[in-house]
């Protein structure tokens, strides 16, 4: 590996921590155009989508996602990038694009990209108030990274009985974290 690639992808992951997008993107792309088959360039073009999408700019990240899913034949990556096109469409408000994609990612992924899968198509059932749903997805995310299934549904029921049906996933989060 590149001294000087993976010094810049530490640089540009501790300038998106600062909210300094424009020069985070900066430095991924001289990652990438220095050259797009070093191991981190992959990284680093998901970082790009992930910063354009944490500055609000989804229609960016969205086509950076489909440029990729053109160039990429790799069933993990492609899972990848599915789970962060569901990601996407769920913020945009189109649940139904991110339910098929997380159920795209799913064929594809494993480990932490199944998770991020399973947990997006739970949000899919809260986004659309039908917490039932989602807890048996956040119970299968629960059970695969051994947390107990109980704290799904605990995070679940603070987030509906706040009546905010996003309020149950940060809270899921930090169940799973804990």
């Amino acid at each position: 590996m590149s001294p000087q690639a993976e010094a810049l992808f530490a640089q540009a992951g501790c300038l998106v921590q600062l909210n300094r997008y424009s020069e985070a993107l900066a430095r991924y792309e001289q990652v990438v155009a220095s050259d797009s088959r070093h191991a981190l360039a992959f990284d680093s073009q998901l970082a790009i989508i992930d910063a354009h999408q944490t500055a609000g700019r989804d229609g960016a990240a969205k086509d950076a996602v489909h440029r990729l899913l053109r160039e990429t034949q790799d069933a993990g990556k492609r899972a990848q990038l599915q789970a962060r096109l569901g990601n996407i469409a769920l913020s945009m408000g189109n649940a139904p694009q991110a339910q098929t994609v997380y159920k795209l990612a799913l064929e594809g992924a494993s480990g932490a990209t199944r998770q991020a899968a399973l947990n997006g198509l739970g949000d899919v059932n809260l986004f659309q108030g039908q917490p039932q749903a989602a807890e048996a997805f956040f119970k299968q995310v629960a059970f695969a990274v051994g947390q107990r299934p109980q704290d799904a549904e605990l995070a679940i029921e603070e987030g509906v009985a706040e009546q905010d049906r996003e309020a149950g996933i940060p809270l899921f989060g930090e169940v799973v974290v804990a």
